[in-house]
């Protein structure tokens, strides 16, 4: 066990994202004990085949998986991850173009995909994917019967196309008077959070100003409203459109920033990327609904880089594994004692780093759930 993940906040301020991993955006700094700090990035270059194993070295060279906490307050931006291949095709383009890696018109910051799923911590809402029926759907709102000619012409895509590229025009101009019409209603509390309104309505004042219209208001009335309760997860492949709008979550994902933005922000909006790595067909979300929270197991999923194992331990229970590939385990509350290698005590919001062929065990004084990360066997 290399050391003890955790993030001292003394003055009580809110967080919205807690990072554990190697990303050079959120570097996780890890205490060795006796007072002597590094960050995990570091700790594991200093003898890659001890801390990432030889089969993870081999396939990665790094640590391959980035865990987060999320608290999403604030609805976040409408997106798409690139596959590998569209991965490296964007970044060398990008880089031919000699544009600054940390430049706000970079879209491909690394080589990588970024696949992820999610467990939700509390009730969640997001958007996944276009919805099913599309035609018919597109049939119960004026302000979309104007565009199926574009649909017409060439399915989802088409309509995609018309609708990212414009912020004025008769459908813009229809879906502000619908919208406008709703304002009251979403003041009163009177729009249920399963209808595109409430959340479009909630878009336009928060990102719409100064008379621009963002163009992921169409979005949120082409894609599924997905409500999931707490326990309940979701993954989300390369090419799938996005976005989270509202509770917490335990999201784990590839360790990668490749983001392609289609709305719901101020940041850079590349269409044409974005229109080339999103997959344009109907789709319909398949909820995990194991309820995690009342059961143990491992999640895999179609891909190498990470795996997610859901515990959940009783008050003054314990939890003894041991880990083939290295691993981030991670707790919510309470107190704990942690055994391997080296046995620390945590309060609170804690994560261990495990090295790779590590025994270690777990023990807590209250109910809570343990959430560890790691990569499949590769062997």
């Amino acid at each position: 066990m290399a050391g003890k993940l955790l993030t001292q906040n003394p003055e009580n301020l809110p967080f919205a994202e807690y990072w554990l991993g190697v990303h050079p955006g959120g570097p996780t700094k890890v205490h060795l004990g006796s007072g002597a700090t590094s960050t995990l990035a570091s700790l594991i270059a200093s003898d890659k085949q001890r801390y990432l194993g030889q089969a993870t070295y081999n396939c990665f060279k790094a640590l391959p998986f980035l865990l987060k906490v999320l608290d999403v307050k604030n609805m976040l931006s409408i997106q798409v991850h690139p596959s590998i291949s569209k991965a490296k095709a964007g970044y060398a383009f990008e880089n031919e173009q000699q544009i600054p890696l940390n430049a706000p018109t970079r879209s491909f910051r690394d080589e990588n995909h970024k696949p992820e799923v999610m467990v939700a911590l509390s009730e969640f809402w997001l958007l996944h994917g276009f919805i099913s029926n599309f035609e018919q759907h597109i049939s119960n709102y004026p302000f979309l019967n104007l565009i199926k000619p574009f649909y017409e012409r060439g399915g989802i895509k088409e309509v995609f196309k018309e609708l990212i590229s414009n912020s004025s025009g008769p459908v813009t101009e229809s879906l502000l008077s619908h919208l406008h019409s709703r304002i009251p209603l979403y003041h009163e509390g009177k729009l249920d959070k399963h209808s595109p309104d409430f959340w479009a309505v909630r878009a336009y004042l928060t990102f719409c100003k100064d008379g621009k219209v963002d163009p992921g208001l169409y979005c949120i009335y082409l894609m599924n409203i997905v409500h999931l309760n707490p326990g309940e997860a979701i993954y989300q492949p390369s090419g799938i459109l996005h976005a989270y709008l509202e509770g917490q979550n335990i999201e784990l994902m590839s360790n990668s920033d490749n983001v392609l933005r289609a709305g719901l922000t101020t940041k850079y909006i590349n269409a044409e990327a974005l229109i080339e790595n999103t997959s344009f067909v109907e789709t319909i979300p398949a909820v995990i609904d194991k309820k995690l929270n009342n059961t143990d197991e491992w999640l895999r999923f179609p891909v190498e880089d990470f795996a997610l194992g859901v515990f959940n331990l009783p008050s003054n229970g314990h939890k003894a594994m041991h880990n083939d590939q290295p691993a981030i385990a991670l707790i919510l509350s309470g107190k704990a004692t942690w055994s391997g290698e080296v046995s620390y005590v945590t309060n609170g919001l804690a994560a261990v780093f495990i090295p790779p062929q590590t025994e270690w065990k777990i023990e807590v004084d209250q109910p809570t759930q343990l959430f560890v990360a790691s990569v499949p066997s590769l062997t």
